[in-house]
């Protein structure tokens, strides 16, 4: 049997479900099965009960956990988490992070175990390290050949270098609440103009060079505009939410998502609901997508877009009705794209989920 094909053979809807999770559990063991099996089930979640608009179909959700009670009893967990369709949309979020989260430790890894390092976020310090360089394009070359072709190391190293630009650059001290850290601008550019070489090394097109100096002064002027109108003595919450609205500075849809966070208090988090200034409907659509691709914190969808040209040209357009609209529709349909392509989601067809023989 194919490894792809276990969780449909073991997580289904016939009525030795139960029995099956519970051997295939003993036969390999609860780390490698329990996330394999979660993801699965979400995945087929996904596939039977998600509206064209990213929200959850509540009749067609109880419907699927009916026809899958016998599996989920082994999940219970998990079934409470199912017990209604905002608690399924936030468990499905959470399923999605963590694998999103598994896949960039493992690409990182590739390139670490080139390098000689274990931990992940030691690849990000060590080749951070490189652009401390006045040699940064040679050193940079040397663990590119190492990693060769191998499109995992290439994509890892990538997103070590991004991970090194936020964590430096866009990160320690937070604007006003919303979890992002203030830009700095002066050295955020000096960086890419005495590393432009050592960066185009590493895989990084002209295109996604310019995108990140955009990104820098899109959210630049979005945390001044944060600062500017939060309340002394104020609760900073809805005085801010209507604020924000009514101010002309936040212009970018990725604008609006960074003041919802500060305006709601959510921190960092992209929480399912409305964003400030975006029609529901929406913006609904945008949280979800983001979610479901693992996406779950702003300084993620903002690491996501330095790495995605295309995502990131839809996140800096101006907020206007038709642009949102685009967004909500064309959004989703990459991410998902995207997520299939790397492997992060899991046939998300609407095929009927295998029954065990």
């Amino acid at each position: 049997m194919q490894a792809a094909s276990v969780p449909g053979r073991i997580f289904h809807a016939g009525a030795k479900s139960f029995n099956d999770v519970q051997t295939y559990r003993r036969a390999v063991g609860d780390r490698v099965a329990m996330p394999q099996l979660q993801a699965y089930a979400a995945d087929r979640i996904r596939a039977a009960a998600l509206r064209e608009d990213g929200t959850i179909d509540p009749g067609r959700l109880a419907s699927w956990r009916r026809s899958h009670a016998d599996a989920l009893r082994a999940f219970p967990a998990l079934d409470r988490k199912l017990a209604d369709a905002a608690k399924a949309s936030e468990a499905m979020a959470e399923v999605a992070t963590t694998r999103k989260l598994a896949l960039d430790d493992a690409q990182k890894g590739v390139v670490g175990r080139i390098m000689g390092l274990d931990d992940p976020q030691d690849v990000v310090r060590t080749i951070g390290g490189i652009f401390s360089r006045q040699d940064s394009a040679a050193q940079m070359q040397r663990p590119v050949q190492a990693l060769g072709d191998d499109p995992q190391a290439r994509e890892g190293l990538r997103k070590a270098i991004v991970d090194f630009v936020a964590m430096r650059f866009i990160g320690n001290t937070e604007a006003a609440t919303s979890g992002l850290g203030t830009i700095k601008s002066d050295g955020y550019q000096t960086f890419f103009k005495q590393n432009t070489n050592a960066l185009r090394m590493a895989g990084f097109s002209s295109d996604e060079l310019d995108t990140m100096a955009r990104i820098a002064q899109d959210l630049q002027q979005t945390n001044r505009s944060i600062a500017s109108v939060k309340l002394p003595g104020g609760s900073n919450t809805a005085q801010d939410t209507f604020a924000i609205r009514q101010t002309d500075a936040p212009q970018t849809i990725m604008a609006k998502l960074v003041a919802t966070t500060a305006a709601t208090g959510t921190g960092a988090t992209l929480v399912f609901g409305p964003v400030v200034g975006l029609p529901v409907a929406a913006s609904t659509a945008i949280i979800g997508a983001f979610r479901r691709a693992g996406i779950a914190k702003i300084d993620d969808s903002v690491k996501d877009a330095m790495l995605n040209p295309a995502r990131a040209r839809l996140l800096l357009m101006k907020a206007t009705p038709g642009n949102v609209k685009l967004l909500g529709t064309t959004l989703p349909q990459m991410l998902r794209r995207s997520a299939l392509a790397s492997g992060v989601a899991i046939n998300q067809d609407r095929e009927t989920d295998q029954q065990s023989p």
